[in-house]
């Protein structure tokens, strides 16, 4: 796992925005008035005292023509990088039962058995008749 960590501190997403919008050459309150937020709320990003929300990484994908999910891998990034490098934390070691059946990547749900209950069972049935 440690080497999937980069040893340096990632920039909060708020870096970025800043950076993209001086690109555009429009002020943050012209930017905010376009995503439909308050400059306040853009400012909050900026400075790094707000994160990315969901929501806020949709509004951004779409005004910077970007996957939502790019700004909240930089929020997630931003945010995982000093709890993993915590001693407490670090001691931390896998249950050995569970983690068989926790899947360890996105790849992995996929493969997962499903449970179906009776209810979709006749659901399913009276359809295919």
């Amino acid at each position: 796992m440690a080497g999937d960590r980069p040893g340096f501190r990632p920039v909060h997403p708020g870096v970025i925005v800043k950076d993209n919008v001086d690109a555009l050459g429009i002020t943050i309150e012209a930017f905010a008035e376009h995503i439909g937020v308050s400059r306040q709320t853009v400012h909050a990003i900026i400075a790094g005292r707000s994160s990315v929300t969901a929501e806020m990484a949709v509004r951004l994908g779409r005004a910077f023509n970007t996957s939502s999910r790019l700004w909240l891998n930089l929020q997630s990034n931003h945010d995982v990088w000093e709890p993993e490098r915590n001693e407490s934390l670090a001691r931390i070691r896998p249950c050995k039962r569970a983690a068989k059946r926790i899947p360890t990547s996105l790849g992995n749900l996929g493969s997962m058995p499903r449970k179906r209950t009776d209810e979709k069972r006749k659901r399913r049935a009276g359809a295919a008749t």
